[in-house]
Order: C-alpha cells, then sequence, then structure tokens
C-alpha cells in the first residue's frame, strides 16, 4: 500500500532515489514486490522518506539551520531591537519544516475505508456549521 502511494504522490522522488541508492532506472520493469523492499529500506535521508515524514530537508541541514538560527538569536540579543523585543529573527530551520504554515496538515490512510469515513466524518461536520 505504501509504494502504491509514494508511486502516485512522489514518482519523481521515487525514481531519483532508486537510481542513487540501487542503480535502477525504470522501476516498473522489477517486481512491484521488490520495488516495495528497496522502497521500505531506503535511508531516513532520502526523498521519499523525507516527503512522507513532511521534511523539507535532511537531518544535516536541519542541524545546520538550527545553529544558524541560535547564531542570529545571540547575535540579535546584543542589539538595541533584542534588548527591547522587537524585530526578532525568523527562523530558518521552521521555514525547513514547514512551520510557516499552521494551517497545512496531511494525513495518511491505511485503507480506503479509513479514508471514506473520515471524509463522511468532515462533510457531516461541514453540513452541521463546523461544530
Amino acid at each position: 500500500m505504501v509504494l502504491a502511494v509514494v508511486q502516485y504522490r512522489y514518482p519523481d522522488e521515487l525514481t531519483a532515489d532508486l537510481a542513487q541508492y540501487y542503480h535502477i532506472f525504470d522501476f516498473t520493469q522489477h517486481p512491484p514486490g521488490l520495488v516495495a523492499t528497496l522502497t521500505e529500506q531506503l535511508p531516513d535521508d532520502s526523498r521519499v522518506k523525507r516527503r512522507l515524514a513532511g521534511l523539507g530537508c535532511s537531518r544535516l541541514e536541519f542541524l545546520t539551520a538550527l545553529a544558524v538560527d541560535r547564531l542570529s538569536l545571540l547575535v540579535w540579543a546584543q542589539t538595541k531591537d533584542g534588548q527591547k523585543g522587537r524585530n526578532r529573527p525568523r527562523s530558518i530551520a521552521q521555514a525547513l519544516m514547514g512551520g510557516d504554515d499552521p494551517d497545512q496538515k496531511t494525513e495518511i490512510f491505511d485503507s480506503p475505508a479509513d479514508f471514506e469515513e473520515t471524509r463522511a466524518a468532515l462533510i457531516a461536520q461541514a453540513q452541521n456549521g463546523g461544530d
């Protein structure tokens, strides 16, 4: 089931990861079970795994962004604005993780029945005025 989601939602990332890690350039020529196993075993920093987890960057990139954020806060704290709590620098790490959009929410369903159940509940909620 996960392979179908990945193939549908992130086909370019899947192709790039399979080519990079396994030298498979056309995964449609291999049995789906093999491709599913290889996809499952991709490293956490692979494109597919990052997209499934909702991450916008690798762990190393995130840690580097955190270091820059902390340094900019230390520098900002020494300024007049920092002493008065104004114009705080924006977080690079938060932007990388998609923290700038609080309304963004992604759900993944295990089966079509789970999806239909959640869909029906959302429709009922919307028809009742959002209660």
